[in-house]
């Protein structure tokens, strides 16, 4: 897969407070790449471990970078978007290593330039 849609920025979601404070999560950037589009089930909706259900609202695939995890944060432009779900593996055509990544819509964006 050519992964020419256009390019997004990865953050972990690093909590800066001390030991017994009220979690401050901060963007902290892990990669900025070019990705690509997937497809995705019409009936986006999927439960979590915590039998929460959240909305996959996009699907997109970036070259292969394990630092990716569920949580991190995503943006394009001027979307973010929280990921779901990480598939680390191989491109069936290209045998590159690639992570595909299930997004859903961040409500409360963070502060990130």
């Amino acid at each position: 897969m050519i992964l020419d849609t256009g390019t997004c920025s990865i953050y972990k979601l690093t909590n800066t407070a001390a030991k017994g404070d009220q979690p401050n999560e901060i963007p902290v950037l892990i990669v900025t790449g070019w990705y690509g589009e997937l497809s995705f089930e019409s009936s986006p909706f999927q439960y979590t471990e915590s039998l929460e259900q959240v909305e996959i609202v996009q699907r997109i695939r970036v070259l292969q970078n394990r630092s990716i995890q569920n949580k991190a944060v995503v943006k394009f432009g001027n979307d973010q978007y929280s990921v779901e779900r990480v598939f680390h593996g191989v491109d069936k055509e290209s045998g590159e290593l690639i992570s595909d990544l299930s997004l859903s819509k961040v409500v409360n964006a963070y502060a990130i330039s």
